[in-house]
């Protein structure tokens, strides 16, 4: 039986049903796809206050800093909804979507990423068999394969395991649960341009620890891309 025969079978036994409305027919419905409140001002990712283009102010750049931040829209429903059945309810079949979402709002805004590698934020082990995949690496892996850019998800890798960032509430102990947590070759990333990519940004302590780890390894330039900003 083919792939496509298998999944018509399946459609016909378990429809696909909306995780923002319930409704069945699509797993994101035009209408809640519509309903997305896009970002309308990106902010450095340092400080949190507006920015251009998501670009670090000037007087909050490190030199193993981010050098910029640009995030598609608010975790707010349906979003919400839909990144977790996404990550807890195994809904793969999402991601193509919510990638579309992404590709949108970077085609809108013309933003341009050119010479860059796009490189998921990778998860530890355990979760990664637990889940059986990384949400990230199917959202990054999907836009940069619409722009034409090199997807490599194996620069970056966990060192430690971590607790879930959305299970700490306090800023500080977020900075502190992602310190060291990632670790890069500098034959891979020494220097090469590249944009980091994750699902939701909070505090923006996993993105930074990870463009710290790049950026001592020689990267020139390290940029972020999330689907949703908390």
């Amino acid at each position: 039986m083919s792939g496509e025969a298998f999944n018509t079978i399946l459609n016909f036994f378990f429809p696909p049903r909306c995780s923002g409305c319930g409704k069945f027919g699509d797993w994101f419905c035009k209408e809640c796809f519509s309903e997305v409140v896009f970002v309308e001002k990106q902010i450095c990712p340092l400080c949190g206050s507006p920015s251009i283009g998501g670009l670090t102010h000037a007087v909050c750049k490190r030199p193993w800093g981010l050098d910029g931040l640009i995030s598609v829209a608010e975790l707010e429903q349906p979003l919400n909804k839909a990144i977790y059945d996404l990550k807890y309810h195994w809904v793969k079949v999402l991601a193509p979507t919510l990638a579309a979402l992404m590709i949108a709002f970077l085609q809108y805004f013309q933003l341009d990423f050119a010479g860059y590698i796009f490189v998921p934020i990778p998860l530890d082990n355990a979760r990664q068999r637990w889940r059986g995949f990384n949400q990230s690496d199917l959202l990054g892996k999907e836009v940069a394969d619409f722009l034409g850019l090199p997807f490599e998800p194996e620069i970056i890798v966990r060192r430690k395991k971590t607790l879930p960032q959305a299970e700490i509430k306090n800023e500080q102990e977020r900075k502190k649960n992602m310190e060291n947590a990632f670790c890069c070759s500098k034959d891979k990333v020494s220097g090469k341009k590249i944009v980091l990519v994750d699902d939701v940004v909070t505090t923006g302590a996993t993105l930074q620890n990870a463009a710290k780890e790049l950026k001592r390894k020689g990267t020139l330039k390290v940029w972020a891309l999330t689907l949703a900003r908390r």
